[in-house]
Parts: C-alpha cells; structure tokens; sequence
C-alpha cells in the first residue's frame, strides 16, 4: 500500500489468486482480461471502488505443491534443522498457512532457538 494511503482507513491492500492447471503460462492479453475481471468483480461485490494499482505476477509453480511420491521437502527441511537453521512461516517450510500460522510459528521457531 502507497505510504499516503496508510493512515486512511478507507484503503487496503488486496491479494488474489487465480489458479490454472497445467501450469501453462498465459498470453498478455489473457492476462490483461484477466486482471480486468478481477478488479470488476471487486468493484461488482462492493470490495472495493476503485484500484490505485494492480499487478498481475505469474508463478509457474506453487510453492505449496509437491508430487505425492516425493519426499524432497521432508528431506530438506531435516537437513536444515540438523544445521541449525529453523524455517518458520508458509514460504520457508514450503507449505500453505494463513498469517495466524505463520505467526505462531515464527514465536514458536523463536522460543525453541533460545532454548538450544
């Protein structure tokens, strides 16, 4: 959110997800349609009156997916704590949490490092 906006509180910033299978990266102009709708449909819903900027970015592949018979992320995740390296929050143990999550184990990761 722009730094003049952040006192307003009739501003917010907004993220939204649009999942495609397949992971086939999309021309610009779907996207551009694409990132259109979204912003109407917003506005549509009453969420919001208008957007100050909007930024479709594409991520070829999720960083909460992993194939069932993979067992990578198990694997890395072990090798890094036997280095001392706790990974805390949805990016850093590769998997899907809200911020409520994040947090608890971002206090989590911390008490238990200052108890080794």
């Amino acid at each position: 959110m722009p730094a003049s906006d952040r006192k307003n509180e009739r501003s917010a910033s907004i993220y939204v997800e649009r999942v495609y299978p397949g992971g086939t990266r999309r021309a610009a102009e779907e996207v551009a349609t694409c990132r259109d709708d979204v912003v109407e449909k917003m506005q549509d819903w009453s969420y919001i009156s208008n957007a100050k900027a909007v930024d479709p970015t594409w991520i070829g592949l999720a960083y909460t997916w992993t194939s069932p018979e993979s067992n990578w992320k198990a694997q890395a995740l072990r090798l890094l704590e036997e280095h001392s390296v706790h990974m805390a929050g949805r990016y850093a143990r590769w998997a899907f949490r809200g911020p409520a999550e994040a947090i608890r184990d971002g206090l989590f990761t911390g008490g238990c490092s200052r108890g080794r």
